[in-house]
Protein backbone atom coordinates (compact mmCIF):
# COMPACT_ATOMS: atom_id res chain seq x y z
CA UNK A 1 0.00 0.00 0.00
CA UNK A 2 2.93 2.37 0.63
CA UNK A 3 4.07 2.17 -3.01
CA UNK A 4 0.69 1.78 -4.71
CA UNK A 5 -1.17 4.31 -2.55
CA UNK A 6 -4.90 4.92 -2.29
CA UNK A 7 -5.65 6.92 -5.44
CA UNK A 8 -4.69 6.90 -9.09
CA UNK A 9 -4.04 9.59 -11.69
CA UNK A 10 -2.86 7.32 -14.50
CA UNK A 11 -5.12 5.07 -16.54
CA UNK A 12 -4.89 1.90 -18.60
CA UNK A 13 -6.45 0.36 -21.70
CA UNK A 14 -6.23 -3.43 -21.94
CA UNK A 15 -6.97 -5.75 -24.85
CA UNK A 16 -6.76 -9.52 -24.20
CA UNK A 17 -5.60 -11.31 -27.37
CA UNK A 18 -5.31 -14.91 -28.58
CA UNK A 19 -1.68 -14.66 -29.70
CA UNK A 20 1.20 -12.24 -30.12
CA UNK A 21 2.52 -12.32 -26.56
CA UNK A 22 2.41 -9.39 -24.11
CA UNK A 23 2.77 -5.93 -25.66
CA UNK A 24 2.92 -2.82 -23.47
CA UNK A 25 3.30 0.90 -24.14
CA UNK A 26 3.50 3.56 -21.42
CA UNK A 27 3.51 7.35 -21.35
CA UNK A 28 4.69 9.55 -18.45
CA UNK A 29 5.11 6.70 -15.96
CA UNK A 30 8.37 7.01 -14.01
CA UNK A 31 8.20 4.16 -11.45
CA UNK A 32 6.98 1.37 -13.74
CA UNK A 33 8.14 0.69 -17.30
CA UNK A 34 6.66 -1.31 -20.15
CA UNK A 35 8.94 -4.23 -19.29
CA UNK A 36 8.01 -4.15 -15.61
CA UNK A 37 4.33 -4.29 -16.51
CA UNK A 38 4.91 -7.06 -19.06
CA UNK A 39 6.87 -9.32 -16.72
CA UNK A 40 4.37 -8.67 -13.90
CA UNK A 41 1.53 -9.69 -16.22
CA UNK A 42 3.38 -12.93 -16.94
CA UNK A 43 3.51 -13.57 -13.18
CA UNK A 44 -0.23 -12.91 -13.03
CA UNK A 45 -0.66 -15.73 -15.55
CA UNK A 46 -1.26 -13.61 -18.66
CA UNK A 47 0.29 -14.89 -21.90
CA UNK A 48 -1.27 -12.70 -24.63
CA UNK A 49 -2.36 -9.11 -24.10
CA UNK A 50 -1.97 -5.54 -25.38
CA UNK A 51 -1.72 -2.68 -22.86
CA UNK A 52 -1.50 1.09 -23.05
CA UNK A 53 -0.93 2.89 -19.72
CA UNK A 54 -0.58 6.66 -19.53
CA UNK A 55 -1.01 9.96 -17.73
CA UNK A 56 -0.98 13.58 -19.06
CA UNK A 57 1.98 14.31 -16.74
CA UNK A 58 4.60 12.26 -14.92
CA UNK A 59 3.36 9.91 -12.20
CA UNK A 60 4.58 6.61 -10.76
CA UNK A 61 2.21 4.43 -12.79
CA UNK A 62 1.32 2.06 -9.95
CA UNK A 63 -2.30 3.10 -10.32
CA UNK A 64 -2.17 2.22 -14.02
CA UNK A 65 -0.77 -1.19 -13.13
CA UNK A 66 -3.65 -1.75 -10.72
CA UNK A 67 -5.99 -0.75 -13.53
CA UNK A 68 -4.33 -3.19 -15.93
CA UNK A 69 -4.86 -6.04 -13.49
CA UNK A 70 -8.47 -5.15 -12.76
CA UNK A 71 -9.30 -4.64 -16.44
CA UNK A 72 -7.79 -7.95 -17.48
CA UNK A 73 -9.45 -9.68 -14.56
CA UNK A 74 -12.85 -8.31 -15.64
CA UNK A 75 -12.29 -9.38 -19.24
CA UNK A 76 -10.65 -12.79 -18.84
CA UNK A 77 -10.21 -13.62 -15.16
CA UNK A 78 -7.07 -13.86 -13.00
CA UNK A 79 -5.94 -16.10 -10.17
CA UNK A 80 -5.98 -13.96 -7.01
CA UNK A 81 -2.69 -15.33 -5.64
CA UNK A 82 -0.85 -14.74 -8.93
CA UNK A 83 -2.39 -11.26 -9.18
CA UNK A 84 -1.06 -10.38 -5.71
CA UNK A 85 2.37 -11.75 -6.61
CA UNK A 86 2.38 -9.63 -9.77
CA UNK A 87 1.74 -6.49 -7.70
CA UNK A 88 4.49 -7.50 -5.26
CA UNK A 89 6.86 -8.08 -8.17
CA UNK A 90 6.38 -4.55 -9.47
CA UNK A 91 6.97 -3.08 -6.00
CA UNK A 92 10.11 -5.19 -5.45
CA UNK A 93 11.41 -4.32 -8.92
CA UNK A 94 10.62 -0.64 -8.43
CA UNK A 95 12.34 -0.50 -5.05
CA UNK A 96 15.47 -2.25 -6.35
CA UNK A 97 15.38 0.01 -9.43
CA UNK A 98 15.86 3.06 -7.22
CA UNK A 99 19.34 1.72 -6.42
CA UNK A 100 20.40 0.01 -9.67
CA UNK A 101 18.14 1.43 -12.39
CA UNK A 102 14.86 0.19 -13.88
CA UNK A 103 16.32 -1.94 -16.66
CA UNK A 104 18.92 -3.58 -14.38
CA UNK A 105 16.30 -4.44 -11.77
CA UNK A 106 13.87 -5.81 -14.37
CA UNK A 107 16.68 -7.70 -16.08
CA UNK A 108 17.78 -9.49 -12.89
CA UNK A 109 14.27 -10.55 -11.90
CA UNK A 110 13.31 -11.54 -15.46
CA UNK A 111 16.45 -13.64 -16.00
CA UNK A 112 16.01 -15.32 -12.62
CA UNK A 113 12.35 -16.08 -13.39
CA UNK A 114 13.34 -17.64 -16.74
CA UNK A 115 15.81 -19.98 -15.05
CA UNK A 116 13.66 -20.83 -12.02
CA UNK A 117 10.47 -21.45 -13.99
CA UNK A 118 12.30 -23.28 -16.78
CA UNK A 119 14.16 -25.61 -14.40
CA UNK A 120 11.35 -25.86 -11.81
CA UNK A 121 13.59 -24.62 -8.99
CA UNK A 122 11.92 -23.92 -5.63
CA UNK A 123 14.75 -24.27 -3.12
CA UNK A 124 15.59 -20.90 -1.51
CA UNK A 125 19.36 -21.51 -1.49
CA UNK A 126 19.36 -22.37 -5.19
CA UNK A 127 17.27 -19.31 -6.00
CA UNK A 128 19.64 -17.17 -3.93
CA UNK A 129 22.64 -18.42 -5.93
CA UNK A 130 20.82 -17.78 -9.21
CA UNK A 131 19.97 -14.18 -8.26
CA UNK A 132 23.48 -13.50 -6.93
CA UNK A 133 25.16 -14.91 -10.06
CA UNK A 134 22.86 -13.05 -12.47
CA UNK A 135 23.50 -9.76 -10.67
CA UNK A 136 27.25 -10.40 -10.75
CA UNK A 137 27.18 -11.33 -14.45
CA UNK A 138 25.40 -8.06 -15.20
CA UNK A 139 27.81 -6.01 -13.11
CA UNK A 140 25.09 -5.02 -10.63
CA UNK A 141 25.72 -4.78 -6.89
CA UNK A 142 22.76 -5.73 -4.69
CA UNK A 143 22.54 -5.39 -0.92
CA UNK A 144 21.78 -8.42 1.24
CA UNK A 145 18.28 -7.09 1.94
CA UNK A 146 17.62 -6.61 -1.79
CA UNK A 147 18.74 -10.15 -2.61
CA UNK A 148 16.66 -11.60 0.24
CA UNK A 149 13.57 -9.68 -0.92
CA UNK A 150 14.00 -10.86 -4.52
CA UNK A 151 14.56 -14.46 -3.40
CA UNK A 152 11.43 -14.40 -1.23
CA UNK A 153 9.35 -13.12 -4.16
CA UNK A 154 10.77 -15.64 -6.63
CA UNK A 155 10.27 -18.53 -4.22
CA UNK A 156 6.57 -17.64 -3.99
CA UNK A 157 6.32 -17.37 -7.78
CA UNK A 158 8.05 -20.74 -8.21
CA UNK A 159 5.36 -22.42 -6.11
CA UNK A 160 2.58 -21.43 -8.53
CA UNK A 161 1.35 -23.46 -11.49
CA UNK A 162 2.08 -21.83 -14.84
CA UNK A 163 1.96 -22.81 -18.49
CA UNK A 164 5.73 -23.21 -18.54
CA UNK A 165 6.20 -23.03 -22.31
CA UNK A 166 4.03 -19.92 -22.69
CA UNK A 167 5.69 -18.17 -19.77
CA UNK A 168 9.19 -18.99 -21.06
CA UNK A 169 8.30 -17.43 -24.43
CA UNK A 170 6.95 -14.32 -22.73
CA UNK A 171 10.02 -13.92 -20.52
CA UNK A 172 12.34 -14.54 -23.49
CA UNK A 173 10.63 -11.76 -25.45
CA UNK A 174 10.97 -9.38 -22.50
CA UNK A 175 14.63 -10.34 -22.16
CA UNK A 176 15.19 -9.64 -25.86
CA UNK A 177 13.58 -6.23 -25.40
CA UNK A 178 15.81 -5.41 -22.40
CA UNK A 179 18.96 -6.43 -24.28
CA UNK A 180 17.95 -4.39 -27.33
CA UNK A 181 17.22 -1.37 -25.15
CA UNK A 182 20.63 -1.67 -23.46
CA UNK A 183 22.42 -2.07 -26.80
CA UNK A 184 20.70 0.98 -28.29
CA UNK A 185 21.48 3.07 -25.21
CA UNK A 186 25.17 2.10 -25.51
CA UNK A 187 25.26 2.62 -29.27
CA UNK A 188 25.96 -1.07 -29.96
CA UNK A 189 24.47 -3.33 -32.66
CA UNK A 190 21.06 -4.55 -31.53
CA UNK A 191 20.38 -8.28 -31.10
CA UNK A 192 18.36 -10.11 -33.74
CA UNK A 193 14.67 -10.01 -32.75
CA UNK A 194 13.08 -13.26 -31.60
CA UNK A 195 10.60 -14.57 -34.11
CA UNK A 196 7.47 -15.98 -32.55
CA UNK A 197 6.36 -19.42 -33.72
CA UNK A 198 2.76 -18.40 -33.09
CA UNK A 199 1.08 -16.28 -35.73
CA UNK A 200 -0.94 -13.24 -34.73
CA UNK A 201 -4.28 -14.70 -35.71
CA UNK A 202 -6.26 -11.68 -36.78
CA UNK A 203 -6.39 -9.89 -33.44
CA UNK A 204 -7.12 -6.67 -35.34
CA UNK A 205 -5.69 -3.26 -34.56
CA UNK A 206 -2.71 -3.26 -32.18
CA UNK A 207 -3.56 -0.71 -29.48
CA UNK A 208 0.12 -0.26 -28.58
CA UNK A 209 0.87 1.21 -32.01
CA UNK A 210 -2.42 3.02 -32.59
CA UNK A 211 -1.69 5.94 -30.25
CA UNK A 212 -1.50 9.70 -30.62
CA UNK A 213 1.35 10.90 -28.41
CA UNK A 214 0.58 14.48 -29.39
CA UNK A 215 -2.61 14.32 -27.37
CA UNK A 216 -0.50 14.48 -24.21
CA UNK A 217 1.42 17.59 -25.30
CA UNK A 218 5.20 17.87 -25.47
CA UNK A 219 8.01 16.16 -23.55
CA UNK A 220 6.12 12.89 -23.13
CA UNK A 221 8.26 10.08 -21.67
CA UNK A 222 7.35 6.79 -23.32
CA UNK A 223 8.41 3.15 -23.19
CA UNK A 224 7.32 0.29 -25.43
CA UNK A 225 8.03 -3.42 -25.53
CA UNK A 226 7.72 -3.19 -29.32
CA UNK A 227 10.13 -0.26 -29.69
CA UNK A 228 12.94 -0.39 -27.11
CA UNK A 229 14.53 2.74 -28.57
CA UNK A 230 11.47 4.81 -27.72
CA UNK A 231 12.58 5.24 -24.11
CA UNK A 232 15.94 6.60 -25.24
CA UNK A 233 14.33 8.96 -27.75
CA UNK A 234 11.81 10.40 -25.29
CA UNK A 235 14.07 10.63 -22.25
CA UNK A 236 12.44 7.79 -20.33
CA UNK A 237 15.61 5.63 -20.30
CA UNK A 238 17.68 5.36 -17.10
Amino acid sequence: SEQIGTRTLSCAYVKPTQSGGIKVRTANLNYVTCNMIATALSTAGVTNCEVVAACPYEVSGTGALTGVMKAYESASGLDSTKKDLAAKEVVVTGDVAQQVGQDNATNIINQAKMQIIGDNIQNADEIYNIVYNIAEQNGVSLSQDEIDTIVSLLQQIAQQNYDIQEMKKTLANIQQNLEQSKAEAEGQPTPTPIESDVADEGTGEDITTNVDSGALGGNVKETSTEDPGLAEETGAAD
